[in-house]
């Protein structure tokens, strides 16, 4: 620095500084670095190696503006000078990064606060940055611009379409505008272009002062084309055009949004449209309406405005697009202090990992929601975010709850049913619903997502349990075991089970063992089985089994067995040793001690020892395996049923399939 700013040579013409001298203390004149005993590091601008150049001082923010590309060269030789002041040993593009995708942007390494008095205490806006600004969660305060000329006001005149803001808090800014020309002002950005992206920033107080005329005021942006995730704005925002009348958009957060896309976001500073402003004035958004260079139409979802805006709404005026921003009080906006309520869909997955970032603080019912620094965010997911541990695609199940909270995901893509989102949650430590469906969110392989569930723990059920009505994916056991089922449902045509129904060729049950079931149906027209009521053609159990318990069933039109009811799809390798009872009308019922029915389906390599018991005028019907197999194509192989336990005559009671399935009967 200083004397000897310029004094880091590249001496090998590898593009690296060679740290040629050594500066020993403030008493010492320098020398050779090989005058001493090791050299000087060499400076390394990217300290953790993620393309994006550290800022620890204004000076280094303000250099920027020489550096919009964010690759690290200044973008003319004629500010490489200025650029130098801020990065000392800097040698044109070798900051630091990564040899490959080197650099990319830049990112503080901690809050930064402008001067009161002095150079860079008046901020001149950044025209055009097209690179990534990462504020890892860290604030600027005190920003103050003035804005010139014809210029847009804002820590960024405008953000081009390569831009990215994240992660950072704007802190008491004012943006004070006298300029007689039409534009756009915000306290972050004057104009955000189509593609650029904002997520998960925010200007806390401060105030955005327009009193010339201008065709957008915004406490986060003037006018926005491009993308506004997660963010806020709490700042004062106030127009008078009284000396210069014009129409001016002036939002709480953004003044007009045009063909641009709002998310998870809200404002809540007071927003004062003077005597003289025509145009739209909103608590979120000024007007809203199409990008009539792209056609792109305007996006607001799940986004709020407080009342204390002093807007009698969200949006001044509107035309196209999807536009949905709900007014609420304090006390509404305050009140949810977790991703429930209006904030249900706010857990957002920013960094596309597949995992929720848990970005805000909801605090406590007087306070609106802020933004979580990098430690708030990790502090806030839950300690066991990965429940695929062994990355097989099935999300694990260790408890009860989990087991029962499987009902609200029958596809496995662990992504629950909206209604029971919350439910789900609290089952599988703060999961939450999101609001584009996204796959994989439990710590399943991003390329494949999840695609259903399996047992790490023998788990024992309490209390009379409701089938899981429909399963459309994989259920995997590991070899643990299920105890203590019980269900006891009197409705007509159910489907009853530890599953009621499991359907799609991506239903399969697998390597799970029910332990003594208590299954008892009274109803008519019902699907009755220890493990499944109804298998649907094209899904599968295989290597299960039901082993001891009672299913029992009353009144006619039943099929019951001790593994599945009906069973329309595939039984591999599996068996049943519990006691299958039917009392009661015979008419239509089906009784077997592995299946109740088998049409048009298979089994194969599978067996049942338990004791079929069927009321009068039933024995036709009743089998000590299967108690009708029917159908073109029903197929039952290797299969046996035992003739010492099963108290009727036959393995298969009703055997009408084509060709004739067969079951061998032994002791």
């Amino acid at each position: 620095g200083g004397l000897y700013q310029y004094w880091n040579i590249d001496l090998g013409s590898d593009g690296i500084p060679d740290n040629p001298w050594y500066f020993g203390t403030a008493a010492d004149y320098p020398v050779p670095s090989y005058r001493r005993d090791s050299t000087l590091p060499e400076v390394d601008y990217d300290t953790d190696d993620d393309g994006l150049i550290d800022i620890r001082d204004i000076a280094q923010l303000n250099a920027l503006r020489w550096d919009l590309d964010g690759d690290g060269d200044s973008d003319d030789t004629a500010n490489d000078d200025h650029y130098a002041a801020a990065f000392p040993w800097h040698a044109d593009a070798a900051m630091g990064c990564p040899a490959m995708g080197g650099c990319t942007g830049y990112e503080l390494r901690g809050g930064l606060t402008f001067p009161a008095a002095g150079t860079l205490s008046s901020w001149t806006p950044i025209l055009g940055y097209n690179a990534t600004l990462d504020g890892g969660g860290h604030t600027i305060s005190g920003l103050s611009v003035a804005v010139p000329g014809n210029g847009r006001g804002g820590l960024f005149d405008r953000l081009a379409a390569s831009a990215a803001v994240r992660h950072l808090g704007l802190v008491n800014a004012t943006v004070s505008v006298t300029s007689t020309a039409t534009n756009s002002h915000g306290l972050l950005a004057g104009f955000v272009e189509a593609g650029a992206v904002l997520e998960a920033v925010y200007t806390s107080g401060g105030t955005l002062t327009v009193t010339g005329p201008g065709s957008g005021a915004g406490g986060l942006v003037g006018a926005l084309r491009g993308t506004i995730r997660a963010s806020y704005s709490t700042a004062a925002v106030t127009v008078d055009t009284t000396a210069n009348p014009n129409s001016v958009e002036i939002g709480g957060l953004v003044g007009g949004l045009y063909g641009g896309r709002i998310t998870a976001s809200y404002a809540a500073g007071v927003v004062t449209k003077g005597s003289g402003t025509g145009g739209g004035g909103g608590g979120l958004v000024g007007v809203s309406g199409n990008n009539i260079i792209t056609s792109g139409t305007p996006t607001i979802t799940n986004s709020y405005c407080s009342a204390a805006t002093t807007q009698t709404g969200c949006i001044g005026a509107q035309s196209g697009g999807t536009v949905a921003a709900a007014i609420h009080t304090a006390s509404e906006l305050q009140t949810p202090t977790d991703y429930a309520g209006l904030y249900l869909r706010w857990n957002l997955d920013l960094d596309a990992d597949k995992v929720p970032d848990y970005l805000w603080n909801f605090g406590d019912a007087t306070a609106y929601p802020t933004l979580h620094n990098a430690a708030g965010r990790a502090a806030a997911a839950p300690a066991a975010m990965d429940y695929d541990a062994d990355d097989d695609g099935l999300i694990e199940i260790s408890t009860a709850a989990q087991l029962n909270a499987v009902r609200w995901d029958a596809n496995g893509d662990g992504d629950p049913d909206a209604a029971e989102a919350n439910v789900y949650s609290t089952a599988f430590g703060g999961r939450t619903h999101t609001a584009d469906s996204m796959t994989g969110l439990m710590g399943c392989p991003v390329a494949d997502g999840c695609a259903g569930y399996e047992l790490t723990a023998d788990l024992t059920l309490t209390g009379n349990w409701t089938p899981i009505a429909s399963f459309t994916s994989a259920f995997d056991g590991g070899g643990h075991t299920i105890s203590g089922l019980t269900v006891a449902v009197s409705a007509d045509n159910s489907n009853l089970g530890l599953f009621g129904l499991v359907s799609t060729a991506n239903g399969v049950i697998r390597n799970v063992g029910v332990i003594s079931p208590a299954v008892t149906a009274s109803g008519t027209g019902q699907d009755t089985g220890g493990l499944v009521g109804q298998l649907e053609t094209g899904a599968n159990v295989e290597t299960s089994y039901v082993a001891g318990g009672s299913i029992t069933v009353s009144s006619d039109n039943h099929r019951a067995g001790g593994l599945v009811g009906l069973n329309r799809g595939r039984i591999r390798a599996s068996y049943a040793t519990a006691a299958v009872t039917h009392t009661g009308n015979p008419a239509g019922a089906h009784l077997g001690g592995l299946a109740g029915y088998s049409d048009a389906a298979e089994i194969v390599a599978s067996y049942a020892a338990g004791a079929v018991t069927a009321s009068t005028g039933l024995a036709s019907a009743a089998g000590g395996l299967v108690g009708t197999s029917n159908g073109s194509g029903d197929t039952i192989t290797d299969s046996y049923c035992d003739s010492s336990v099963m108290l009727v005559t036959a393995c298969i009671g009703d055997n009408t399939g084509s060709p004739a399935s067969t079951a061998t009967a032994a002791a």
